[in-house]
């Protein structure tokens, strides 16, 4: 009764300081707030989607755009840097929660202090201060003098921006002093503990009582009276649920708020809440020496890439694990190679994630020693098996079986849970019980016997793409997706320059590049990035007396307007962190006289001699191909970025009907340090011939991989990858036109290979949140341009959203269409409406303008314009180039010559 009526009181207080001051909203549909977090140097993922960070300048060594400097006026802290200079007249008092000092805001001195460090923040490049502890004071000195360290304080803030008018400041309250002279010199002004105290002495969070929130409120208000700036209120608590409770209240008032834990030391929720989309992967690499090699980055991102997220390994046995995990992350795997890490201290890192609501999936192994106290506190029982004989499946859910069967061979120990459901449950002879796969309270397990099988293909038993979103509890979220965009499958190719000196085996007078370029290249009027190998044509290479030829076909063949030039390195290394440590072997790479291997050599020199000596002026490289073993290091991967051109090669798909297993497939990409090597999506020619040493014609496959990849999940776009050998042999030519023209058959939108790289690294910098409403907001870098959703989740709204153009259905997703732009804000409903939307196109989208009764279109591709528009009955569409329209089932099906056209569509009501 108690708590119905204070629901009942704070319900009427909102009502009341609605209906006396009334509220102007602003559409914050794009709008996060203000994020305070002091740890550590915030999450890349938050600075891109709050506008603005409030950070330690002491922990955060780089001022960024959008960061917020900490600094405490009337409390002196320890730990600071500038402790040492702080004098001991300028402290009056301690605060031994925070422990602290008080200090002497009255002092001029001090005052002159503390304008030394805005300078210095200044010269950091910080434009923006949150000046906190205003009214320390009033905990040591008597109310009768108030007024005078207010109003010191308040020169101070006159001070600071009198001196920065370009500084945004931030006052933590500051009641005592605010009036209407400081309209213009104070931004924003915080509040803490609207609707939330914290108690101190017993750690716990509660509710704010009546009085001090309309005691607060009161105080705000004046502020809004007096001053033209916005307000955030910091509320506290460790309970989401509460947490956006709070957030509502907080934003039905006008202000911005800000709920987060106590230390503010997590990712807390503004206007939105932030969704994790990285998978903390527990890994360590004994057995395969290299992260990229292990299961755990190989085959776990395969089926959460495909759900929109994506992994971040730790090694535990080379890395500190990480102490802050809830906020950061959608779940944990842990997939150990060996059955324990070598971090003795795991288990009780794992078990406290897990305490804090962690959903961790143990996956082979579980990392730690398998003790009847370790597993107990887990809920699993474990105990010796009592029977020699194999097992029999007692029950077993429908997506075990996925690739392979249940193994029921004999296993010593047995495994049973408490509580959960067991997903695989096995029966001995005697009647003992083992469960080698289940779900369970705090996330799942499945033991190595039962999850996958390495020999002598990789077959996964259980669906992953079930099992994994079960155990962790993933949601569905906007998948960031980069195998479509318009409702259609891209498609790009590009071709490494090996094979570019050889000649035709059925036309010796002529080079396969010039075969290349004369039955592919010239014929197929589609985008294709071709490389080249400087070691292979340049005079000091190791065709000199052939170079002149060579150079004026590459030549050629860069001109041409549906090529883009990429780079396939100075020496080709087959063996990049072999040569980089131990220098030049033999088989390493290619024999080239007198040349001593470098970095800059393989990457920079050799960009420069094609931009310089090959390409056109208009034209220059855009991506570097990975040669040989496509394992560079994070230093190779650093030289790309430093001089501008994206990186692909590595990893591909290479399913086919004979392997049809989706272990056959690789992720977008690894990280290596700060740096991402995107991987091709699907493999090339000498995969399907044996090694280019029999069955020439057998890069035909790869349409069997394009099909395989599609359906029943479409995982992968199509990428016609080749190398210009293809052009030396009759049969491969032959298979390498019958592979475009299938492509060419299919509804695809073609783009070059850095346009689809970009997408590539753009999914992983997508960042999703949701408003209190539940309604998504995207941030990306302004590349990637399809999200999708299981067609379960919805209709997204043409009307309400923001940057949403349009949706396709296939399997069983729906691919929505972003426009050209970076943020996109997106409201699902339960039916479709009725609006005119964008279907498919094959061209991309360049610009994207709603107006009062439609909207103006500009499409631009690499094929003869295709578009196709839903509900557009009574709509009229006009263009500035000539196109065919047919209108069939309230679909408007429009067909231009022309590879680009301007749209413009108006819709009557009717």
């Amino acid at each position: 009764m108690i708590l119905s009526m204070k629901r009942f009181l704070y319900s009427k207080l909102l009502f009341i300081f609605l209906f006396i001051y009334g509220v102007s909203f602003a559409n914050e549909n794009l709008n996060c707030g203000v994020l305070f977090y002091y740890k550590d140097k915030p999450p890349p993922e938050a600075v891109k989607l709050f506008d603005y960070i409030v950070v330690d300048p002491d922990v955060v060594n780089k001022a960024e755009k959008k960061y917020v400097a900490y600094l405490s006026v009337g409390e002196i802290e320890p730990y600071r840097n500038y402790y040492k200079n702080i004098k001991k007249e300028w402290i009056i008092g301690e605060n031994k929660v925070w422990k602290s000092y008080i200090a002497d805001v009255s002092n001029q001195d001090y005052i002159a202090f503390l304008m030394k460090l805005v300078d210095n923040l200044y010269q950091k490049g910080y434009r923006a201060i949150f000046f906190d502890t205003l009214d320390s004071y009033q905990q040591v000195v008597k109310q009768d003098k108030w007024n005078i360290y207010a109003t010191s304080i308040g020169n101070f803030v006159k001070q600071v921006k009198y001196k920065y008018p370009d500084i945004k400041i931030f006052t933590n309250r500051g009641f005592e002093f605010i009036d209407n002279s400081f309209n213009g010199i104070i931004d924003f002004v915080v509040a803490e503990g609207l609707f939330s105290s914290y108690d101190f002495k017993n750690q716990k969070y509660k509710d704010a009582s009546f009085s001090d929130t309309k005691w607060l409120l009161d105080k705000l208000n004046y502020v809004k009276q007096v001053i033209n700036a916005k307000i955030i209120v910091i509320d506290y608590t460790d309970n989401k649920q509460k947490a956006i409770e709070y957030a509502k209240k907080i934003k039905s008032l006008g202000f911005i708020p800000y709920v987060a834990d106590i230390n503010l030391e997590t990712i807390g929720i503004g206007n939105c809440i932030y969704k994790p989309r990285k998978i903390l992967v527990i890994y360590n690499d004994e057995a395969s020496k290299d992260f990229s090699k292990t299961v755990a980055y190989r085959l776990i991102p395969i089926a959460l890439e495909f759900m929109g997220y994506m992994i971040e390994g730790v090694n535990p046995d080379k890395e500190n694990l990480p102490e802050k995990t809830l906020d950061r992350y959608a779940g944990i795997i842990v997939i150990p190679e060996s059955s324990s890490f070598k971090n003795e201290n795991f288990f009780q890192w794992i078990k406290k994630r897990i305490d804090e609501g962690n959903k961790v999936l143990f996956l082979n192994y579980f990392g730690f020693d398998i003790t009847e106290d370790n597993m107990k506190q887990l809920g699993i029982e474990i105990s010796q098996n009592q029977d020699k004989k194999d097992f029999k499946i007692k029950k077993a859910e429908k997506y075990t079986g996925f690739e392979a069967p249940i193994d029921t061979s004999y296993t010593d120990t047995l495994f049973s849970i408490k509580e959960g459901k067991p997903v695989i449950e096995l029966e001995n002879s005697i009647n003992q019980i083992h469960i080698p796969v289940a779900i369970t309270k705090w996330g799942g397990y499945a033991l190595s016997e039962n999850f996958l099988i390495s020999s002598p293909n990789e077959l996964f038993i259980i669906d992953p793409f079930i099992f994994i979103k079960e155990a962790l509890r993933l949601e569905d979220i906007p998948a960031p997706d980069i195998t479509t965009e318009n409702g259609r499958r891209i498609f790009f190719s590009h071709i490494d320059g090996d094979g570019f000196i050889e000649k035709a085996v059925f036309n010796p007078s002529k080079y396969a590049s010039q075969i290349i370029k004369e039955e592919i290249f010239e014929k197929y009027d589609i985008p294709i990035t071709v490389s080249i190998i400087e070691g292979e044509i340049a005079p000091y290479g190791i065709r000199p007396q052939e170079s002149e030829k060579l150079e004026k076909i590459a030549k050629e063949i860069f001109a041409m307007p549906n090529i883009e030039i990429a780079n396939h390195s100075f020496s080709h290394p087959f063996k990049w962190q072999n040569l980089e440590v131990e220098g030049e072997k033999e088989g390493y790479n290619l024999n080239i006289p007198g040349y001593k291997f470098s970095l800059e050599r393989e990457i920079i020199g050799s960009t420069e001699y094609i931009n310089n000596k090959l390409a056109p002026e208009d034209k220059k490289v855009k991506v570097f191909l990975w040669t040989g073993d496509c394992n560079p290091s994070e230093n190779a991967l650093k030289l790309t970025y430093q001089i501008g051109l994206l990186n692909m090669n590595g990893g591909g798909s290479t399913m086919t009907n004979l392997k049809p297993y989706l272990a056959q497939n690789y992720p977008i990409g690894v990280k290596k340090g700060d740096y991402y090597q995107i991987y091709a999506p699907n493999q090339n020619e000498n995969v399907y011939t044996n090694l280019w040493t029999s069955n020439f014609h057998g890069f035909v496959n790869v349409i069997q991989t394009f099909k395989l990849t599609d359906k029943p999940r479409r995982i992968k776009p199509i990428n016609v990858y080749y190398h210009f050998y293809s052009g030396s042999k009759l049969s491969s030519l032959k298979a390498l036109k019958e592979v475009y023209d299938y492509v060419l058959s299919q509804k695809i939108t073609p783009m070059f290979a850095s346009q689809w790289i970009e997408r590539a690294l753009d999914f992983y910098n997508t960042v999703l949140a949701q408003d209190l409403e539940g309604n998504w907001l995207i941030k990306t870098d302004g590349k990637l341009r399809t999200i999708k959703i299981p067609k379960s989740k919805g209709y997204p709204s043409i009307t309400e959203s923001v940057g949403i153009i349009g949706f396709n259905d296939y399997n069983n997703e729906r691919y929505i269409h972003l426009s050209n732009g970076d943020k996109y804000y997106l409201v699902l409903k339960d039916k479709p409406e009725n609006n005119i939307y964008l279907k498919e196109s094959n061209a991309m989208i360049e610009k994207f303008e709603k107006n009062k009764d439609g909207f103006y279109l500009k499409l631009k591709g690499y094929l003869p314009v295709e578009v196709i528009f839903s509900n557009a009955k009574n709509c009229v569409i006009k263009s500035d180039k000539y196109i065919n329209i047919k209108n069939i089932n309230d679909e408007l099906i429009i067909n231009s010559e022309e590879k680009e056209v301007n749209l413009n569509v108006q819709c009557s009501k009717k």
